[in-house]
C-alpha cells in the first residue's frame, strides 16, 4: 500500500511527500550456507519519504545569466519480522504482531544538493535575418554542481560481523544484530561547455570516507565505500 502527494507550491518550489506499508510472506533470502531459503516469518516493510525541489532562472529565457536549483530528499524505511508465523496480511496495521527492532538499512537517508550555472549567448544574425523570432547561440556555459548523502548509524540482523575492516566475517552462533556505523559522502562536479565542446570534472567521495552502502548481489547486503574517485570527461557535437 503506498500512497503521495505532489505539490506545486509556486514556479519555483515543488514538494512532495510519500508514505507506504507492505506485508511480504516468504521472502527470498540467502542463509549463512549461501543457499537461497524462505524466510520462516512474514516481513513488514514500512517508511516514508519527503523531497523538495527549487529552481529559480535570471532571465525567463535564460539566454543570458545565472541558472540554479536545489534540491533535498529525506527518507525513514524499517524492516521488520512478526512475532510468528500466523500474521496475514490483515495484520499489517497491528503493531502487536511485529518486532519493535528495526533492520531495514538505511534507516534514516538523507541526500540533498544542488547546482548553478552561467550562461553566455551570442545573437545569430545571419540565421535570424528573415526572421522575427530572435535566435542565439550559447557562447559557453559553465556549470557547478554539489551533492551530499548522509546515512546516519543504522542497525541490521546479519549472519556476517561486519567490525573487521578486512573482510566480513561469519557469526558462529548465527544471525545477530550488528551495528552499521553512519556515512556521509560528498561529491562535486564542474562541466563548461564552449561552442560544440565540453569539458567535465566529478570527484566522488571528496572528504574520502570510508563506509557501507547497500549491495543486491550478495548475502551480506552491503558492500564497502569506494574511496575518493576523480572523473574527467571530454565531449564533442558533431
Amino acid at each position: 500500500m503506498e500512497t503521495g502527494f505532489f505539490f506545486r507550491i509556486n514556479k519555483h518550489l515543488d514538494f512532495n511527500f510519500q508514505t507506504y506499508i507492505n506485508y511480504i510472506r516468504d521472502n527470498i533470502v540467502q542463509n549463512a550456507n549461501n543457499k537461497y531459503v524462505n524466510e520462516s516469518l512474514p516481513t513488514r516493510i514500512s517508511g516514508n519519504e519527503l523531497e523538495f525541489k527549487y529552481r529559480y532562472k535570471s532571465s525567463r529565457a535564460y539566454i543570458n545569466g545565472f541558472n540554479y536549483h536545489v534540491f533535498g530528499n529525506y527518507s525513514f524505511s524499517k524492516t521488520q519480522i512478526a512475532v510468528d508465523s500466523i500474521a496475514r496480511m490483515s495484520d499489517v496495521f497491528n503493531n502487536n504482531q511485529w518486532t519493535d527492532t528495526t533492520s531495514r538499512y538505511p534507516t534514516h537517508y538523507l541526500n540533498f544538493g544542488g547546482d548553478v550555472s552561467f550562461k553566455k549567448s551570442v545573437l545569430n544574425k545571419t540565421r535570424d535575418q528573415y526572421s522575427l523570432t530572435l535566435d542565439y547561440d550559447t557562447k559557453f556555459r559553465i556549470l557547478l554542481g554539489l551533492n551530499g548523502q548522509l546515512i546516519t548509524q543504522s542497525h541490521r540482523y546479519s549472519a556476517y560481523d561486519i567490525t573487521n575492516k578486512g573482510l566480513p566475517e561469519v557469526i558462529a552462533s548465527g544471525k545477530e544484530w550488528i551495528e552499521i556505523p553512519k556515512l556521509f559522502l560528498l561529491n562535486v562536479n564542474i562541466n563548461a561547455y564552449f561552442d560544440k565542446y565540453k569539458l567535465g570534472i566529478n570527484v566522488y567521495n571528496l572528504l574520502n570516507k570510508e563506509g557501507f552502502i547497500t549491495a543486491s548481489d550478495n548475502n551480506l547486503g552491503l558492500q564497502r565505500q569506494e574511496g575518493r574517485m576523480f572523473y574527467l570527461s571530454l565531449g564533442y557535437v558533431f
